[in-house]
């Protein structure tokens, strides 16, 4: 009789521990499925950051470009502005002289 209350006693103790590992087991792998979760996550966000930054080195080169296309035709402008001007200021002076030769003819 001790010798069956020890047995089942051994086997209810046994299958308290199987319970119980099978338990943690469940809890390692479920924690293993989180982290996993976790760095798949942070590899996504990792290669989104990347693809985002490579997105602001090609915008900011084509920017750099067209800024430095901009001045160069800015130049240009200028350069011509100032051959315009000076144009004037030739055509200015040709009829001012025209216009006191005139006079000066009217006056004789």
């Amino acid at each position: 009789e001790a010798n069956v209350q020890k047995l089942t006693n051994d086997l209810a103790n046994e299958q308290r521990a199987k319970s119980e590992a099978e338990n943690a087991l469940k809890r390692a792998k479920d924690e293993a499925a989180s982290a996993q979760s976790d760095v798949e996550t942070e590899r996504a966000g990792k290669a989104k950051a990347e693809a985002s930054a490579k997105k602001a080195k090609k915008n900011g080169l084509a920017i750099q470009s067209k800024l430095t296309e901009t001045e160069a035709q800015l130049r240009e402008l200028q350069t011509k502005n100032r051959s315009t001007e000076e144009e004037l200021i030739s055509i200015r002076d040709q009829f001012e002289a025209e216009q006191r030769k005139a006079t000066q003819s009217d006056a004789d």
